[in-house]
């Protein structure tokens, strides 16, 4: 489609505030892939130019009046992750997945049809990721994250929420807001029972250490510790 095609002589450049949603479409140009649109909003400034040099003094010229922008100790670690990259040392250190799973766990799980997307699918066949994102959810699952969490990026994902309380850029409180509405009124999976009828005979001692049988003192089971 694009054979033969050549760039337009000038490029114009625009600067918005802030992204206002995410939506996900087929691709135009393959069939079987989806690509992500991000919605703008509020446009900040312009900029057109015809060669890489004027580009180079734009740019310059904005770094020269650029503002420090201070983050906190979260955000910068999320920062550190996601700017990861994989070394022959280091072969782990995939930035792609990084990026994604910290990002469902953070709201993405609850955005319409992101699992579509290129690179996504092997995220969403892992309910974990499922289930991290509804605890994150929650202020007590949340702090509970931020303090326990065995994966390192989950666990600055759920500080920088923490961090931010209610002050998150509008598409991850969309994607949140659209994640309370969706697990709103269900319960979260449950510790097993153990007990009669589960993993404890009912004539074996109660596993609460009463030292009266099973069927006895917990006739329904009582829930392992997590």
């Amino acid at each position: 489609m694009r054979r033969g095609t050549r760039r337009e002589e000038t490029v114009q450049v625009v600067g918005y505030s802030r992204t206002k949603s995410v939506e996900v479409f087929r691709s135009s140009l393959q069939d079987d892939l989806f690509v992500l649109h991000f919605v703008h909003d509020k446009v900040i400034d312009s900029f057109t130019y015809s060669s890489p040099e004027e580009l180079n003094e734009r740019y310059q010229a904005l770094l020269a009046v650029e503002r420090p922008i201070s983050v906190s100790a979260a955000e910068q670690d999320l920062i550190v992750r996601f700017n990861a990259t994989s070394t022959p040392d280091e072969p782990t250190g995939d930035p792609g997945a990084v990026v994604v799973g910290a990002a469902v766990m953070i709201g993405a799980a609850f955005a319409p049809d992101v699992f579509r997307v290129q690179g996504m699918r092997p995220f969403s066949a892992r309910d974990s990721y499922g289930f991290m994102a509804r605890r994150l959810l929650e202020p007590d699952g949340l702090a509970d994250a931020a303090a326990t969490f065995p994966d390192a990026s989950g666990k600055a994902a759920a500080q920088w929420l923490l961090d931010r309380g209610d002050d998150v850029p509008a598409v991850v409180s969309l994607w949140r807001d659209l994640g309370r509405q969706q697990v709103s009124g269900r319960t979260l999976p449950q510790p097993r029972p153990a007990g009669p009828g589960r993993s404890v005979g009912k004539n074996a001692p109660c596993p609460c250490g009463s030292g009266r049988k099973a069927r006895r003192c917990h006739p329904a089971g009582m829930p392992e510790s997590p």
